[in-house]
């Protein structure tokens, strides 16, 4: 049985290095973490970490960097410092055999006697924790776990008592063995007396541009002055300060040898001056002139869909010809939503208006997006699709491109009649009272006058003998100048007027006596009364007569004369009286 645990217990070990190792230390180096001093008796602050290159040659450990991580994170975790050097061209070694001492910064005043290469911040685990040495490219180097560091290599190494340090086993070779095993690897002693410094040294790369590190410049081969090392070559531009290795960009070889600015770099060949008909813009790009001021992009010809506008020089879009057509400034009832302006398509094909705007008074209006007009059709745009005000007073309303070129003219209006909209013509602009918004303009309705006719009655046509008298419309016989008169009688005397015969007034005659309250008239030799200009008094006060018979007839009469003339005028205006109360 205790046979059987024994074998349990060796499997778990062997199966917990697979499941535990840290394969992050793959990456095999001859610099190693040598010993590590987590704090001393005077303060547990007190901690420096020694690097050793194990071999005996130089190793680059240009932006070489030390990390600390806690023994629960598995994670690079904190930087303590880094390798960096001053430049890019230039590299840090540490020699063959040689160590990099990295003190804390208490560690540093506590000791003011012992030198070192780099300062880091004090914290490292008492307990348990990780430090990792992570080259330029940000792979780990070398990895020490102690106590209950949770990745270390392999197995942690033990916690080192007060006044001890972590510090690698010396093998035969005089060499700190690394197995890969931070238990193995690592054993508890105290420090040493002396620890080594200032070994570090720094190489100048000559050359960035060439693989290697060129602490001395090859032969046949010069600085770039970038850093770099170039070939020693002639200069092949003599007629430029400074040695031109190579024709510079931008020029070109003339018939003399010379290096010249090429003006036309987008032309094969050297172009010391601009050819004739061509403009230069870019800075070396020679074309044809842009045809199309208004547009950002070079535009060698007029682009499809546009002309040319040969007064401004611009190229505008060229649209199909639309126009306003009806405008309701001042409709019945409330505006909003009321008012509007009415554009008409006269073109075979439908008219985007994203291409157009609207200009109401000194602002602009766009139309919906996507909005088309149909060919031969109206679109109306109201109020409270886009707002815009149409003053009753008088404004004027514009259609423009998107481009800025009015289309057509300015529509003007003014004194705006309520109900009435401004509407366009063969004539011209006019206001009607019948609004037809998306619909054939109507011209206005004029209301007819009712006027009293006279009926003349025919008059019947007179004899051949005869005329009519023009005061009475009758007819009389015409007086012709060999007729026979009839002899008048006796007392009696033809008229020169008429031609009638009348009565001889004689001074013999005998009138008859007037009565006594007459008088004969001097002109008629009639009798008439006498009119006297003194009133007689009454001899009782005069009272009112009152007949109620016939007061209650008149109003009898009076009503049924109202009553009538309502009855003709109800059936007269019947269809105007339907109206009404169909309204």
């Amino acid at each position: 049985m205790n046979r059987h645990i024994k074998w349990a217990v060796l499997c778990l070990s062997l199966i917990s290095i697979f499941v535990f190792v840290d394969k992050s230390w793959a990456t095999s180096s001859s610099l190693v973490i040598n010993q590590v001093q987590l704090g001393d008796s005077l303060s547990a602050s007190d901690e420096f970490i020694e690097l050793r290159n194990n071999n005996l040659q130089p190793i680059d450990v240009t932006n070489w960097c030390l990390y600390y991580a806690s023994s629960a994170n598995l994670t690079n975790g904190n930087k303590l410092n880094c390798l960096t050097p001053e430049s890019e061209s230039t590299h840090i070694f540490v020699p063959g055999d040689m160590s990099i001492f990295f003190v804390s910064s208490t560690f540093s005043t506590n000791y003011m006697n012992v030198g070192f290469d780099l300062k880091f911040g004090a914290g490292l685990g008492g307990t348990g924790g990780h430090i990792r040495l992570i080259d330029s490219q940000d792979l780990v180097v070398d990895k020490l776990g102690w106590g209950s560091a949770a990745s270390p290599e392999s197995f942690a190494a033990s916690v080192p008592g007060t006044g001890m340090v972590l510090s690698r086993i010396v093998d035969a070779e005089n060499k700190s063995q690394d197995t890969d095993n931070n238990l193995l690897d690592f054993s508890t002693i105290k420090p040493d007396e002396v620890y080594s410094y200032g070994s570090l040294y720094e190489v100048v790369d000559l050359c960035l541009n060439i693989p290697g590190i060129q602490d001395l410049m090859p032969d046949g081969m010069m600085d770039d002055k970038y850093g770099g090392c170039i070939d020693i070559l002639v200069d092949v531009c003599q007629n430029i300060d400074g040695i031109q290795i190579a024709i510079p960009q931008g020029f070109g070889l003339d018939e003399n040898g010379d290096c010249a600015i090429d003006v036309c770099g987008n032309i094969d060949g050297l172009q010391s001056k601009i050819p004739e008909g061509l403009v230069v813009s870019d800075g070396d790009q020679c074309h044809l002139p842009d045809v199309c001021i208004n547009i950002d992009d070079l535009q060698i010809n007029v682009p499809d869909g546009y002309y040319l506008d040969e007064i401004s020089g611009k190229c505008l879009l060229d649209l199909p010809r639309i126009q306003i057509n009806e405008i309701m400034p001042n409709p019945a009832g409330s505006d909003s939503g009321n008012e509007f302006i009415e554009i008409y398509n006269p073109n075979d094909v439908s008219v985007n208006l994203d291409n157009y705007k609207l200009q109401v008074g000194g602002k602009y209006i766009l139309f919906p997006s996507g909005t088309k007009v149909e060919p031969n059709s109206y679109y109306v745009i109201q109020n409270n699709v886009t707002s815009y005000t149409l003053t009753n007073t008088g404004s004027s309303v514009g259609l423009w491109t998107s481009d800025d070129v009015l289309m057509g003219e300015n529509i003007n209006y003014s004194s705006a009649l309520e109900g009435e909209s401004w509407s366009y013509f063969k004539d011209g602009w006019q206001y009607t009272n019948r609004p037809t918004p998306g619909e054939v303009n109507l011209i206005n309705y004029l209301k007819p006058k009712v006027a009293t006719v006279s009926v003349v009655s025919e008059l019947k046509q007179c004899a051949p003998n005869q005329y009519r008298n023009p005061e009475t419309n009758r007819c009389r016989l015409i007086a012709t100048v060999g007729s026979v008169l009839t002899a008048c009688k006796v007392g009696q005397y033809r008229s020169e007027t008429t031609n009638r015969c009348r009565s001889i007034a004689s001074d013999a005659a005998v009138l008859a006596a007037c009565d006594d309250n007459q008088e004969r008239s001097p002109e008629t030799n009639r009798c008439r009364n006498i009119v006297s200009n003194v009133i007689p008094e009454a001899a009782f006060a005069v009272e009112p007569f009152y007949d109620p018979q016939n007061d209650s007839q008149q109003w009898l009469v009076l009503s049924f004369v109202f009553f009538a003339t309502m009855f003709y005028a109800v059936w007269e205006w019947r269809p105007e009286i339907k109206k009404l109360f169909t309204r």
